[in-house]
């Protein structure tokens, strides 16, 4: 059978049929699972299944297909491979600038740790000064307890030679030691700075109690207790009218909301006389348009025109007599019921004149109320204002002398900041001048064995040469 032949429809009959293994081997490699492709399993595998499928079609048995399969996998697994390589590029020279955008971010890092760890030392040489200081002020020295012990010139000659000892074997240490170390290093400065910074509070807070017990003792001797005792009295005095005025402020806050529960009343009220005003207005309007209909009737009635009978000619008929008698009944009767209705018309005219009195009584008393409601909420305005303007004055003026009080303290508290800070000064440039003496100090020092190292050397020479001189002879 050629290749591109039309194959009957059950065209396994033609194939001849394989063993069991070789039939297991196939299912498994035609599976479409045995074919995993980038975005899942069944897009190679489909494409896998139709190419086994055609060749089965053109005559190839399965068993014999083996190798046909694998090369394909082979193939895509290649492709996979090298996309994968192209993924792997990508994310390297991602990598490699992600590194170089680091750098500059490193050397800052590294700056600002050398500033941060020389801030520390500064703070750290700081402190120490300022507690030194403070205890050469107060007269007292701190207890071994209290922290470590301060640092002496042989102290400070001793660190740096350490320090120069470690900088030579550094190189030698892991970076991790290198970095605990720091960290211990840094955790130590900080823990001495802030036990300088406490020693010297507790040492301005005994020079401020010495100076207390010196003044007293000066403001008796010099017979000045009056003066304190007056002051005392004052502040006494001052405390109990703040206390009066706290009492004060209490009681006018109370009557502010009582004076704001009344007013809130009032307002209701007020609301409520306004609608009835209106509606009394309204119906005002509405008597006066009917009393306008009523004259308006009146002056109809005043100017309408009645027949007058006028008699015929005695030579008249009876009929025509009968005729004018009943004509002159009507009338009569017609005249009745008008003077009713006018009568009926003028006792409305009397009874809406009287509402309308009634109503301008009324309008007039309202009014009366609405003024007498708007003095009293005028009266509680200017009395609450008055009574707040006082307060204010009365707080401004307490206000003022404790302010002046205060400021009084703060220029004392000034002049002895610049007092301490010219010590500060004085004693910051003897410091310097001990500390430029100690570095030369130690350069001698320095010189000194490095003559001492030499001259050793030349001794070791010189006892070698011996040595050897002796050997020879």
């Amino acid at each position: 059978m050629e290749v591109g032949e039309d194959l009957p429809l059950d065209y396994g009959d033609f194939l001849p049929l394989p063993d069991p293994n070789q039939r297991r081997r196939a299912g498994i490699l035609l599976h479409p699972t045995s074919f995993r492709g980038p975005y899942g399993i069944g897009d190679l595998g489909e494409q896998a299944f139709h190419f086994v499928d055609w060749l089965h079609l053109a005559g190839c048995s399965v068993w014999h297909l083996d190798t046909a399969v694998l090369q394909f996998q082979n193939q895509k697994l290649v492709q996979k491979l090298e996309a994968q390589k192209v993924e792997y590029s990508t994310l390297e020279n991602k990598f490699i600038q992600l590194k170089e955008k680091q750098k500059p971010y490193d050397f800052i890092l590294k700056v600002v740790n050398k500033s941060w760890e020389a801030l520390i030392t500064d703070l750290e040489s700081s402190s120490t000064l300022t507690r030194k200081s403070s205890g050469q002020d107060v007269g007292c020295t701190p207890n071994a307890k209290d922290g470590p012990p301060c640092l002496t010139d042989d102290a400070f000659l001793s660190r740096l030679m350490e320090t120069g000892a470690t900088e030579s074997s550094s190189s030698n240490n892991f970076p991790e030691q290198i970095k605990e170390d720091r960290e211990h290093t840094a955790s130590e400065k900080t823990g001495n700075i802030l036990h300088n910074i406490i020693v010297a509070i507790d040492d301005l807070w005994c020079l401020k109690d010495g100076l207390y017990v010196a003044v007293r003792k000066e403001l008796q001797n010099d017979g000045s207790c009056r003066q304190l005792a007056e002051l005392e009295s004052e502040i006494k005095n001052l405390r109990t009218a703040i206390y009066v005025i706290h009492l004060k402020h209490g009681s006018l806050a109370r009557q502010l909301q009582s004076h704001r529960d009344t007013d809130a009343k009032n307002k209701a009220d007020l609301k409520q006389l306004k609608g009835e005003l209106e509606s009394a207005v309204v119906e005002l309007q509405e008597s006066n348009c009917k009393l306008a209909a009523l004259k308006a009737e009146r002056d109809a009635t005043n100017g309408a025109f009645f027949p007058v009978l006028k008699l015929g000619s005695k030579h008249g008929s009876g009929d025509k007599v009968k005729d004018k008698h009943r004509n002159l009944h009507e009338m009569e009767s017609s005249l009745k019921e008008l003077l009713e209705q006018a009568s009926s018309r003028l006792t409305e005219l009397q009874s809406l004149h009287e509402e309308r009195i009634k109503i301008l009584q009324q309008l007039s008393n309202l009014q009366l109320v609405l003024e007498g409601l708007r003095a009293k909420q005028l009266q509680d305005t200017l009395l609450l204002e008055k009574h707040t303007m006082e307060k204010e004055i009365q707080q401004a003026s307490a206000s003022l002398d404790f302010y002046n009080m205060k400021a009084a303290r703060i220029e004392d508290q000034l002049r002895f900041c610049s007092d301490q800070v010219q010590k500060l000064g004085e004693e910051r440039f003897q410091k310097s001048v001990s500390l430029e003496n100690t570095q030369k100090r130690l350069s001698d020092i320095r010189r000194s064995s490095h003559q001492a190292r030499e001259s050793s050397e030349d001794s070791q020479l010189k006892i070698e040469k011996s040595r050897t001189a002796l050997v020879e002879s």
